[in-house]
């Protein structure tokens, strides 16, 4: 069994792009991730997953994020002696998520890739965690938690195709716009709004996944889009203002 299919089957994720990695030319990217309700970095080597780490925290992602990118690249340094130079792109989640989150992961991305002229490529947080994932069953709906009465959530059909834009909605709200079953709901907050929805009867509901986005996990997407110069400039999804009132000058 290859190294690919062993991580599948032991994440329990569709080897839709098991193919697609015996194709890809070798790469080395870090990818982030500080947007939601975890941080987490991963490195690939030659294209494949060479460290990771990863924890669940609800905050201190900031004093978290960049011990752990010092971490990967110091076990990736006899293959990378020149460390961040030796990166293809640096891929990052650029939200929905937390507003601190997604603005912490950007600057350092950006530290990182714009002294050594690295792309820094932009991922939601919706692609990151319903990469890979099986959607034969039907339509697939990714949530993010908020830790209020609503969701960040976006369908998406059995193609990969999106079904809805992003949004921000209450479990009433996401109730009165599916249709009917059987729905796969991946995220951090697919939990959540699963109980919900079976309180109300729907039936059709199936989580699958309920991980925040994991570095380790969607570092793949990056190598595809990567690979195909899917690239452009990353660009943070905020779909509701922030908590706190910030001076002009950070608005910047």
């Amino acid at each position: 069994m290859g190294f690919i299919s062993l991580i599948c089957l032991l994440t329990k994720r569709h080897c839709l792009y098991e193919g697609f990695f015996n194709l890809v030319k070798s790469l080395n990217i870090l990818a982030l991730d500080s947007a939601a309700s975890a941080c987490s970095v991963a490195i690939t080597i030659n294209s494949n997953v060479y460290a990771a780490r990863f924890e669940v925290m609800e905050r201190g992602q900031a004093e978290a994020l960049a011990p752990m990118v010092a971490s990967v690249m110091e076990e990736a340094s006899q293959t990378m002696p020149r460390g961040f130079a030796d990166l293809d792109a640096v891929a990052v989640t650029v939200g929905p998520g937390t507003f601190t989150g997604i603005r912490l992961g950007l600057a350092m991305a950006k530290a990182i890739a714009l002294p050594h002229k690295i792309p820094v490529m932009g991922l939601s947080t919706f692609d990151a965690i319903r990469f890979g994932i099986d959607q034969k069953n039907g339509p697939l709906i990714a949530v993010i938690e908020t830790k209020r009465n609503d969701f960040y959530l976006q369908m998406f059909d059995r193609r990969g195709a999106e079904m809805t834009k992003a949004a921000v909605l209450n479990a009433a709200e996401v109730l009165s716009m599916l249709p009917p079953g059987p729905i796969v709901g991946v995220g951090d907050g697919a939990g959540r709004l699963g109980k919900f929805l079976a309180a109300k009867g729907y039936g059709g509901f199936y989580v699958a996944d309920e991980s925040p986005p994991i570095a380790e996990n969607f570092v793949g997407l990056a190598l595809e889009r990567f690979q195909f110069k899917e690239i452009g400039a990353p660009k943070p999804i905020y779909l509701k203002a922030p908590s706190v009132t910030l001076q002009p000058d950070h608005l910047k």
